[in-house]
C-alpha cells in the first residue's frame, strides 16, 4: 500500500510539473480509445480487464521483467555502486518502454520504477510490487472508466 501511495503521489507531483513542462502532443489513437470505451460499457470485458489482463499481462509481466533484469545486473557485482547503477539502469529501460506516453510519462514511469526497484534490492520480494503495480493502474483505469461514462 506504501508503494502505491508513493506511485500516486509522484503522479500528482508529475501532473504537475512534468505533464506541463513537457507536453504529450501526439493526438489519442483512436483505436485505444475505443478499446477503452468497449471495456467501459461490457461487463465481462471489465472482468477480463480487471482481472487477467491487469494481474498478469500487465502488472505481473512488468514487475518480473524488472526483478529480471535487476537480477542478472546483480549478478555482474557484487559491488554496491553495480547495484545502484543497475538500479538506474532498469529504471530507465522501464521508463523508455512507456515512450508511447510521452516524455513525461518515460520520465514519471522512470522515477517510479527507481521506487520499486529501491523496494525490491531492499526486500526481495516479488508479490508487493505486483499488488502496488495492480492498485497503482487498476485505480487510474477505473478512474477512466467513471470519467468516459459521464
Amino acid at each position: 500500500m506504501i508503494l502505491t501511495t508513493i506511485a500516486f503521489v509522484l503522479f500528482f507531483i508529475e501532473k504537475q510539473t512534468l505533464m506541463i513542462w513537457l507536453p504529450n502532443n501526439n493526438p489519442a489513437n483512436i483505436e485505444i480509445l475505443n478499446a477503452i470505451i468497449d471495456i467501459a460499457n461490457n461487463p465481462i470485458l471489465l472482468i477480463i480487464w480487471f482481472g487477467p489482463v491487469l494481474w498478469i499481462g500487465i502488472a505481473l509481466f512488468e514487475e518480473l521483467s524488472r526483478v529480471f533484469l535487476l537480477k542478472c545486473l546483480w549478478n555482474i557485482s557484487d559491488n554496491e555502486t553495480w547495484i545502484f547503477v543497475s538500479i538506474f539502469l532498469t529504471s530507465i529501460l522501464i521508463g523508455t518502454v512507456h515512450l508511447y506516453q510521452g516524455m513525461a510519462g518515460v520520465i514519471g514511469i522512470g522515477l517510479k520504477s527507481i521506487i520499486f526497484c529501491l523496494y525490491y534490492y531492499k526486500y526481495r520480494r516479488l508479490f508487493p510490487l505486483v499488488f502496488s503495480h495492480v492498485l497503482y493502474d487498476g485505480l487510474q483505469f477505473a478512474y477512466l472508466i467513471v470519467q468516459l461514462r459521464q
